[in-house]
Formats: C-alpha cells, structure tokens, sequence
C-alpha cells in the first residue's frame, strides 16, 4: 500500500508538469481568432442562454444581425456575428 507521503510526491510532480505545459502553451491557441466586439457579444449571448432568458437572448442576436447587416452596408455580412442555438436545457428550466 503507498503511502500518503509517496502519494503526495507524485501529486507534486503531476501539479508541476501540468503547470509546465500550460505555460508553454500560447493563450492564441485557446481560443479563435475573432475581434473584441465579436468575443463580447457571444460571451453575452452564452450568459442569457445559460441562465435561462431564451427571448432575450433571441432578441439580442436579432439585434447584432441587424446591426452588422447596416454597418457593413450589405445583406450577407454575418462573420463573426453570434447565432442564437436554443438550449433544451435552459427552455426546459424556464418552463419550470
């Protein structure tokens, strides 16, 4: 039977190696490339969807669509703009 000694050694080593690798790693990687106001809006639209405002978070990427469609001057300007997918799980939280 190991002891707790032993096992708190390799636990330390693990931790280590662990902590190497990621900091080798570049934080580029981690995520796709897409500007600050894209990054922002997703992140917004997660938030509602997670905690349950489906409506809203419908109404929001209607908004940012139509939003970037006038900016960009055209119909088919839809790079980056977040895409409401519906959550099963949170509509089946709102109907409680």
């Amino acid at each position: 039977m190991p002891s707790i000694k032993s096992h708190t050694n390799n636990s330390q080593i693990e931790k280590g190696a662990l902590l190497e690798e990621i900091s080798l790693e570049s934080p580029k990687n981690l995520y796709s490339q897409v500007d600050e106001t894209s990054f922002l809006q997703n992140l917004v639209l997660q938030y509602l969807a997670h905690e349950g405002y489906i409506d809203t978070a419908k109404t929001f990427t209607h908004e940012v669509q139509t939003a970037s469609k006038l900016l960009h001057g055209n119909m088919d300007a839809a790079s980056g703009v977040p895409e409401y997918k519906e959550d099963q799980d949170a509509v089946n939280r709102q109907s409680l």
